[in-house]
Order: structure tokens, then sequence, then C-alpha cells
């Protein structure tokens, strides 16, 4: 007959053991997290990863169509909705690993309520241009301008002029005075 308190120990380590290995996998899934958000137009996209860094911004030509105050304004909101659906990703996956005894999906979607408001429907972001011909792949990483000749290099200034020196003391002049220092010092 077995011990009931060595094998209560020994399920504990069994279930720590099952914890930590989840807790792996949790960390593992984090490390892989994106969430992209464009603004409405396409203009922009971002994309957050764990924790709301930000992984990518991604302009368009659309993007140079606007004013500088526009595309920040576009920029800062698509950004705030990459973090935020960064924020309820992560809630998600940790609430896959701690199991139903707190609800923390449903808590970070309140404080970003609170926070941000209702979340708005997120259009889906912009497929990869990976599947067009070589001609539409070259045509949209080149676009239609004729490319700037790079800006010409300055030569460097020439070095300052050499400041002019003050003389400095008149050289010393060893007098007989004997080793007992002239009379004028």
């Amino acid at each position: 007959m077995s011990d009931p308190r060595v094998e209560a120990v020994e399920e504990a380590g069994r279930k720590a053991e099952q914890r930590l290995a989840g807790y792996q996998n949790m960390k593992e899934e984090m490390a892989q997290l994106r969430a992209a958000a464009s603004s409405p137009d396409r203009a922009v996209t971002v994309v957050a990863g764990p924790g709301g860094s930000i992984l990518n911004v991604e302009f368009r030509p659309e993007a140079m169509r606007l004013s500088p105050q526009a595309l920040g304004r576009s920029v800062m909101t698509t950004l705030q909705l990459a973090v935020a659906q960064s924020a309820r990703q992560s809630a998600e996956i940790v609430q896959r690993f701690t199991g139903d005894q707190i609800d923390i999906a449903a808590r970070v979607n309140k404080v970003q309520e609170e926070i941000f408001g209702p979340a708005p429907e997120l259009p889906p972001p912009p497929p990869p241009q990976a599947n067009g011909s070589f001609l539409q792949q070259a045509r949209s990483q080149h676009p239609q301008h004729p490319p700037q000749a790079p800006p010409r290099m300055q030569p460097p200034p020439p070095p300052p002029a050499p400041r002019p020196q003050r003389p400095g003391p008149p050289p010393r002049v060893d007098d007989d005075d004997e080793g007992f220092g002239s009379i004028l010092r």
C-alpha cells in the first residue's frame, strides 16, 4: 500500500510539469503573435507584435497624397488599432492556457472600450503581392515616375585659417645675480 502523502506530492509534481510545459507553449505562441491593422483607405498598414511592439509600418502610394496632418492621424489611429488587436490576441492566448477561472479576454476588451471606445470593424490587411506577374511585381516595387539622380556630394569646406598667435613672454635671460634672484621680481 502506498502512502497518500507521497501520491499527493507526485500528483502535484505532474501538474506542475504540465503547467510549466503549457506556459512554455504559451510563451512560444506569444512570440509568434502578429496583429495587422490597415487604415480605412488602406494607405497605412501597421503590424504589432507581442506587448504591442510595432514590427512594421507600411505606406502605400495613396499615403503620399495625404497632407502631413492627415497622414499623421492615419498612422496614429492605425497604430492604436494594431496595438489593441495585439492586446486582444495576447489575452486570448493567455486565456487558453490559464483556464476559465478569470475571463482575461473580457477584462482586456472592457478596458479597451473604456479607453478607446467600441472596437471598430477592421478591414482585412491587403493581400501580399507575391502571386502577381513579374511585371506587376516590378511595377509595384518601382513607381512609374523616372528615378531621380542621387544628390551630389558637396566637397568639404576648407579648414579655417589659423588664428594669429599672441606673442609669449620674452625669453628669460640669466643674469649674474649669483643665485639670489633678480631685484626686479
